[in-house]
């Protein structure tokens, strides 16, 4: 064992000697624990992504093997079965077991960590040979939607020995499977981490990677332009991208790059009351919205008009371009509205139902500057075609309360989950809608329920290859045609880089600027330094 230790070590000492230049990365926010299930802000969760690793990543809408290889899904003995990678390597040098795979999953449930809600359905998981067996009380394709790609996979030899992880923050010698390893972590001012030298991927050509913690966007923004940082880990304002674009002269060695967004704004309608419960109602709705205006106010132009369905064009071949975007067309929104019987009878500018009720309706929001702001001009929009809105704006917990409880009628809503093609189930299919003990059971807050859709909703959460992707596909047709939400926009994501230390940035569309093929060719710029 010692003779493996030591060519390992030495291997690993010849490939670093190769590695070169430091990636030094702005993160917005403090960074107080490593411990990758605690982790709750954006820097935190930056932290840990480079550190641990699970046994499922999504990318272009579906789940891609990781630590594990390949799964099978067995409906009738109600489990779910493993096959672990081989090859993978903890960052202390001792091999990936499947026993930590089953550690990890027992550890989640017993310990009740607070990703252990995903694992609603699992029983145990035991290890045999590489193969992990998850046993399930009952049969749920929730566990490999969900659990694969969510659950970070934890060392068994060092977790074993933490009785308390919710008291654990993990900052002085995290261990995982990552390509970088925790090498210096100083409160309040930076992480550094330092190229294994055997990630199971490839060795990438960076020496090291430093996050540093940075109080504020402003504050980011000023050491970025400095030449602090190589790279901002967030999206920048739009006046800054539109700054960089207009007079490029002005930032020398400094790149945008502008890439479809991931998170879809929309109006969430509570359909369980009228008359949101109308199709033709809110086809109205549909038209009388200016997108174009409001991707201009609000963000410079820097975004798109949100699809029918609902879905990132960012997703590639899993977005359907079909059924196409939101028409504005207040005529019609008009002409739709005089269709059901809903006149402006007393000449005040505001139509009324039948009974005389004035169309008359709150508008919930967060209470973030956007936000107010793209519910104001919905409100201005929905004025002209002689519907009244008050805006709401609410705090993050008001807002999340009042949501499950249905307590609303309409809401400005951002929805990321659409990069997982499986959660349109959990959004919306009518089982998710369902009010019990006073909240919603799950993320269909709205309570839209059609049975054509659930249909195709079921058959793609069990789907797999080109079955689901045609099932996402029709699914993206039936949200457009049955509008259970009203797309807005989707705001572009605006991610800058410095070239003037590094090369080999390689941006996609899908990933950004960080994406694998940046990852692996990073390298300090010659002379650089």
């Amino acid at each position: 064992m010692r003779t493996v230790v030591v060519g390992l070590a030495v291997a690993c000492g010849a490939l670093l000697a190769l590695a070169q230049g430091t990636l030094d990365i702005g993160v917005l926010g403090t960074i107080d624990t490593l411990n990758p299930f605690l982790a709750t802000t954006g820097a935190e969760r930056t932290a840990v992504g480079w550190i641990y690793e699970t046994l499922a990543v999504y990318r272009e809408g579906t789940q891609q093997p990781w630590l594990a290889e390949s799964w099978e899904v067995d409906p009738r003995n109600a489990r779910v079965i493993f096959h672990i990678r081989e090859g993978v390597r903890w960052h202390d040098g001792t091999p990936l077991t499947a026993q930590d795979v089953a550690f990890t999953i027992n550890y989640v449930r017993e310990k009740r960590l607070p990703m252990w809600v995903i694992m609603a359905f699992v029983r145990d998981a035991v290890a045999t040979g590489s193969q992990v067996i998850v046993n399930l009380t009952r049969f749920s394709p929730m566990v490999v939607a969900m659990m694969a790609p969510a659950i970070p996979i934890i060392p068994q030899h060092i977790w074993s020995q933490i009785e308390n992880p919710m008291a654990y923050p993990n900052t002085e010698a995290a261990i995982g499977t990552g390509p970088f390893r925790l090498v210096e972590f100083a409160p309040g001012r930076y992480l550094r981490l330092e190229n294994t030298g055997f990630y199971w991927r490839g060795v990438p050509k960076l020496s090291q990677l430093v996050l540093h913690m940075v109080a504020s966007d402003t504050v980011g923004v000023m050491g970025f332009l400095r030449g602090d940082f190589d790279f901002l880990n967030w999206s920048v304002s739009p006046l800054l991208a539109d700054q960089i674009t207009l007079a490029p002269e002005r930032y020398p060695n400094v790149h945008l790059y502008r890439s479809p967004g991931e998170t879809v704004t929309t109006l969430l309608l509570n359909v369980r009351e009228p008359p949101f419960d109308q199709l033709e109602f809110r086809q109205a709705l549909l038209y009388a919205i200016d997108r174009e205006d409001m991707l201009t106010r609000l963000f410079r132009g820097f975004g798109i008009v949100a699809p029918l369905g609902l879905m990132t064009p960012r997703m590639g071949e899993w977005f359907n371009p079909e059924p196409g975007y939101p028409e504005y067309n207040p005529e019609l929104a008009q002409t739709l509205l005089d269709g059901l019987g809903y006149l402006d009878n007393d000449g005040d500018g505001i139509r009324e139902l039948p009974d005389g009720t004035p169309l008359e309706f709150n508008l919930i929001c967060d209470t973030t500057k956007t936000a107010v702001e793209a519910a104001g001009l919905v409100a201005y929009y929905l004025r002209e075609v002689g519907i009244k809105i008050t805006v709401e704006p609410l705090s993050p917990d008001a807002l999340d309360v009042t949501l499950k409880r249905a307590q609303f009628t309409i809401a400005l809503h951002s929805i990321a989950a659409f990069m997982v093609v499986d959660m349109f189930y959990y959004y919306f299919h009518s089982s998710r809608g369902v009010i019990e003990d006073g909240e919603v059971v799950g993320f269909n807050r709205g309570g839209f329920s059609d049975p054509e859709l659930d249909e195709v909703l079921a058959g793609l959460l069990m789907a797999q290859g080109e079955p689901k992707r045609a099932l996402a596909h029709r699914v993206q047709a039936l949200i457009a045609q049955k509008l259970p939400r009203i797309p807005l926009y989707i705001a572009d994501v605006l991610e800058v880089y410095r070239d003037d230390e590094l090369v080999g940035w390689a941006p996609t569309p899908e990933e950004g600027v960080l994406s694998d093929e940046t990852l692996f060719n990073l390298v300090a710029k010659e002379g650089a330094g």
